[in-house]
């Protein structure tokens, strides 16, 4: 490009490159680490080398602000480590701005790959290359709908500037971008002039994309969707199988998505054609296996996205809780998860959510502010308590049998640290003391006084006698305590210390720990298994002496089956209503008490039989039951049984108005009558 060719806006160009490169930024903050290999529509990069590439662009504006040539400039961003990109470009742009403040320096001539020109004139080049590059990024990762505050992305994100990028004055920048491109010559294109030849834009088509279009980018160019995978296909069983190894699907098609309109394709495909749909992100509750129809597999949809500022996280339908928990600590937050990370944050919410921050701030479907939905008819939802109250009262607890779920924002809370982890005991005591009854006594009898700030529950489990279970534990029948409080470690110790004096600790791992990790505070088998589990939400008096004696007999290491007996003291901010309704039902319970079999070479039949009789011991103080922690197949009555029969006719209700054929029958939730599941996780 000749310095004749340039076109010098007379208007201060320095906003407008702070918009662009305001709005590149906020891209590559949402850039997971599992699509830096993605490619992009500038076809000598992917994901990563563009991001690289614009760090490198970045830093060469700013050098060239500061006084130095374009060529000295350093060309690469290879000295990013840990694939910090996002602080690596917002370091260079807080650098290129403030290289430029000076006005003298738009009228001083600079060099630059298409000549001297005005400094001005360079901060223009320089701005349409940025908002091409966003382009290519927003393509790349399937947002591209915001570019223009367009009310569709796809990704399920506002297209009204979510993360700055479709911001009032995006449309304006990709017309000026345009028309600075413009000045692009045809000729030369791919030697001289570092375009592809000029491409037909479709009718109708934004600025960006015809800014695309111009400068030779592919203006159809979309990334390769997930692949749909038949049980003759490479990966087909690997993609099927989820945590709960005891039950898999087996679908006629597998649609591996990583978008929103892959799914919204799916559902499509099968209304379609009248199949029915499952839905599988970890599989850690799987209810009811397909043998038909179309699996959506959702683990790859991995997008995390924080607002320090409004406090909340956009999560994508395959985001783990603990890769949530990670970067949300980066900002001094933390979200209201579960006991374990590797359980997928949307399925877990739609539970319910029992977290272990529960008694502090409620249940983590309180927590949702928004939830994007394909429904049965193809349309992608977003549903707010504004749009569609009962929707979203309905999605909110309800589980999954209304639609496929592929994002959700959820408010976080202030939580860096906490007090916590777990006392271990020999269950079968110690000079006739520290019995797991006795555990289970003192404990219960504590949490009457402890504050909503102290979460905690106790767990008795039979430890096999095999090498790789520690020698301290090893045959053991162990009762184990778990705490996380978060006031001062101090306040936490005093609380914790009565608790020390029930019998001999095995094991002490309370402690002061970074949120981070919190995974320790049950630190629950990360191994695949096969098992089935049930619960119960008791009343204050469901846990008296005469209880407690009967379920530790009924589930002690006699029994016919391994039978893992998990307890959580309910109450605090789990016991209030939310601010918006949603379907969490028996909020008024004390105790939740749940028991857990894996299958291994036990029959389903005995594991049922032992789980009901396990659970005989607090029936006539049971309230109802939990969605989240019902493993395996269930009786319609004990999926019916975790709502109230307001919130119970609301779901049928909403099922039969957004999924009458039950396209979602393998999905947990009360569905129909005669239908329901567990939770799909």
């Amino acid at each position: 490009m000749s310095e004749t060719s340039v076109v010098t806006d007379q208007q201060d160009p320095r906003p407008r490159l702070a918009r662009a490169t305001a709005r590149f930024g906020a891209l590559v903050e949402r850039v997971r680490p599992g699509q830096l290999g993605r490619p992009t529509p500038c076809a000598e990069f992917d994901v990563q080398a563009l991001v690289g590439h614009m760090v490198g662009v970045t830093r060469r504006i700013a050098h060239v602000g500061e006084g130095g040539a374009f060529a000295d400039a350093p060309p690469s961003a290879d000295d990013v480590r840990d694939g910090d990109w996002a602080r690596a470009y917002r370091e260079a742009r807080e650098r290129a701005l403030a290289a430029w403040e000076d006005d003298a320096k738009l009228t001083e001539a600079v060099g630059v790959p298409w000549g001297t020109v005005p400094g001005s004139s360079a901060l223009e080049g320089w701005t349409m290359e940025v908002v091409t590059h966003t382009w290519d990024l927003a393509r790349a990762l399937g947002l591209d709908g915001e570019l223009e505050g367009e009310p569709e992305g796809t990704d399920g994100s506002d297209g009204a500037g979510v993360g700055g990028v479709g911001d009032a004055g995006a449309a304006e920048l990709g017309a000026f971008a345009l028309e600075r491109a413009r000045t692009v010559p045809r000729e030369g294109r791919g030697g001289p002039v570092p375009f592809g030849e000029v491409r037909e834009a479709p009718e109708g088509a934004d600025a960006h994309t015809r800014l695309a279009a111009w400068l030779g980018r592919d203006p159809e160019w979309r990334p390769a969707r997930g692949p749909v995978l038949t049980p003759d296909d490479e990966g087909y069983d690997e993609e099927r199988t989820g945590f709960q190894a005891g039950d898999a699907h087996r679908p006629d098609r597998l649609v591996v998505a990583e978008t929103a309109q892959d799914v919204q394709e799916a559902v499509t495909y099968a209304r379609e054609r009248g199949l029915p749909v499952a839905v599988q992100a970890t599989g850690h509750g799987l209810s009811q296996a397909s043998r038909e129809g179309v699996l959506i597999s959702t683990r790859r949809m991995t997008g995390i996205r924080v607002d320090p500022q409004a406090r909340t996280a956009w999560v994508e339908a395959g985001v783990l809780a603990g890769d949530l928990v990670a970067e949300t600590a980066r900002h001094g937050l933390a979200p209201v998860n579960g006991s374990f990370p590797g359980v997928g944050v949307v399925s877990y919410t739609l539970g319910g959510g029992v977290g272990i921050l529960g008694r502090r701030f409620g249940y983590t479907t309180d927590h949702v502010r928004r939830v994007d939905v394909v429904t049965a008819d193809g349309r992608l939802r977003r549903v707010t308590a504004e749009s569609d109250p009962e929707l979203f009262r309905g999605l909110r607890g309800g589980a999954a049998h209304l639609g496929v779920v592929t994002g959700l924002e959820l408010a976080l809370v202030p939580v860096e640290r906490i007090y916590g982890g777990m006392l271990i005991f020999d269950g079968a005591g110690v000079g006739g003391v520290g019995t797991a009854e006795d555990v289970v006594n003192a404990w219960r009898a504590w949490t009457e006084t402890v504050p909503e700030e102290m979460a905690s529950a106790v767990s008795l489990l039979p430890m096999p006698d095999v090498p790789g279970v520690p020698e301290p534990l090893r045959g053991r029948y162990l009762a184990q305590l778990h705490f996380a409080f978060t006031g001062s470690p101090e306040e936490g110790e005093r609380l914790i210390a009565p608790l020390r004096e029930v019998g001999p600790v095995l094991v002490d791992r309370v402690r002061e720990m970074p949120y981070t990790e919190c995974a320790s505070v049950f630190s629950e088998p990360e191994a695949p298994h096969a098992y089935r589990s049930v619960n119960s939400l008791v009343d204050g008096r469901g846990l008296g002496p005469a209880e407690v004696r009967s379920l530790v007999k009924r589930t002690g290491p006699e029994t016919p089956a391994m039978c893992v007996v998990g307890i959580r003291h309910m109450g605090g901010a789990l016991a209030r209503d939310p601010e918006v309704p949603d379907t969490v039902g028996h909020r008024g319970a004390a105790y939740l008490v749940g028991v857990l079999s894996p299958l291994g070479g036990t029959g389903e039949a005995t594991v049922r039989e032992l789980h009901a009789q396990a659970l005989d011991a607090v029936g006539p103080h049971t309230v109802g039951r939990r969605m989240n922690f019902l493993y395996g197949p269930q009786e319609p009555e004990t999926v019916r049984a975790a709502y109230e029969p307001e919130d119970l006719a609301r779901l049928r209700a909403l099922k039969e108005a957004l999924d009458p054929a039950d396209m979602f029958r393998f999905a947990p939730g009360p569905g129909l009558p005669g239908e329901g599941g567990t939770p799909l996780r």
